[in-house]
């Protein structure tokens, strides 16, 4: 029996679910892959139910028609059902890029989440949450994409998660998913 390498990605894949990150054409520059493979793995995964997040017009960037027109000249199923949303970006940058760790900044993330905490500055009673954030003049708020991803997966989901910023909004979900207590799994070819 021959085990083709596309149907070995189709069998490790632990759930049915995936979320993409801004793979979108204000990033094209910026992604190492070639678009017409990822559409073609799109169209060949489509068991697979899609979250399709981006920067959207609020940020200047393209809207959902404008993105999903682009990934049609690549050679998307125009019938594919994906659910887009358009989630903007840095509700953590500002730690991130100020030398949060990780694990405080999921620390964090969780006493706002489990207190119905929306924004760092409403928080009045600290409760062993790291003061250093309160000390500056830092962003960080739980974005609205939280209950999306909430909406999206059930408990014990483990999305594939794919797309970009590695360091930057692709890094602001993985936060996230850490924060609502979500495994996740990548496929680094589509990953910038």
């Amino acid at each position: 029996m021959i085990i083709t390498f596309e149907s070995y990605r189709q069998e490790k894949y632990e759930n049915n679910k995936i979320i993409i990150v801004d793979i979108q054409p204000s990033y094209r520059i910026h992604m190492n892959m070639d678009m017409t493979d990822f559409t073609e793995w799109l169209n060949h995964h489509n068991y697979l139910d899609v979250l399709y997040l981006y920067n959207g017009p609020d940020f200047g960037y393209e809207g959902e028609n404008e993105i999903r027109e682009w990934l049609y000249e690549y050679g998307l199923d125009t019938d594919r059902n994906i659910t887009f949303f358009e989630k903007n970006y840095a509700f953590f940058r500002d730690l991130m890029d100020s030398n949060g760790t990780d694990e405080e900044i999921i620390k964090l993330g969780k006493y706002m989440i489990e207190n119905d905490i929306r924004d760092i500055s409403e928080i009045e009673k600290l409760n062993g949450v790291k003061t250093k954030f309160f000390d500056g003049d830092y962003s960080f708020y739980i974005p609205e994409v939280k209950d999306v991803i909430e909406d999206f997966l059930n408990k014990g989901d483990k999305p594939l998660v794919i797309g970009g910023g590695k360091y930057e909004c692709f890094k602001e979900i993985l936060l996230l998913l850490q924060m609502l207590d979500f495994d996740w799994s990548e496929e680094s070819q589509f990953i910038y």
